[in-house]
């Protein structure tokens, strides 16, 4: 365990975390906490001072870290969400789209899929074919606009809810195992801004294409 002054502040941090966050730490204080260099090398010295007494080897920094993890943490909890559900003839996406909609109270249309998952339309589209064709969702078209419909969850869908909801209730079980509560909070912020980040990015890509389109 080492202490740090931080913000006039003395925080105990447990040297395992810090041996495992450190390039995500000092990364994140440089864009949020820090607006000046010095201070972000000074914190840095501090972190590097207190880590080397404890005998941890201080890692590189490289923001790719943070881009191998997320897509390790991706690319595996979708093989075991696929692995759970076989039994149930299902993939991720479809599993996916169900789990969504059994938490609402309301029916959505196709196009609220596609932007509250934020997946893209032709993934949307066949996975509801896919769930259409299986029994698991049917399709009603919208009183408002004939040209959208209103998905709706069959009876055989409500009957392996309870089991879809198991499958990924393990799979966040494993994902948390050894990470407190802390440390949870502290890595929602993070990928929160990350993610805030990209969308913001993606904005402004959008805007330069439509000045391009005009100009």
């Amino acid at each position: 365990m080492v202490y740090i002054a931080l913000t006039g502040q003395r925080v105990a941090v447990d040297l395992r975390f810090f041996e495992k966050c450190y390039p995500l730490l000092i990364w994140l204080f440089s864009k949020i906490v820090f607006k000046n260099s010095l201070h972000v090398n000074y914190f840095k010295a501090i972190i590097v001072n207190k880590l080397t007494k404890g005998g941890v080897k201080v890692p590189e920094i490289d923001i790719k870290d943070i881009w191998n993890y997320a897509n390790n943490i991706i690319r595996t909890s979708r093989k075991m969400v696929n692995e759970g559900l076989r039994s149930l003839d299902l993939s991720s996406s479809e599993g996916n789209i169900l789990l969504h909609l059994f938490t609402q109270d309301h029916e959505l249309r196709q196009e609220d899929i596609v932007e509250d998952l934020d997946l893209s339309k032709p993934a949307v589209s066949r996975a509801l074919k896919s769930l259409e064709k299986k029994g698991y969702v049917k399709r009603n078209k919208d009183s408002s606009d004939r040209r959208a419909s209103r998905i709706l969850l069959t009876d055989k869908s409500r009957e392996i809810r309870t089991k879809v909801e198991q499958i990924y209730n393990e799979v966040y079980s494993i994902a948390a195992q050894g990470v407190s509560g802390e440390e949870i909070t502290f890595f929602i912020n993070l990928f929160s801004r990350v993610s805030d980040n990209f969308s913001r990015a993606t904005l402004q890509q959008k805007d330069h294409g439509r000045q391009n389109d005009v100009i």
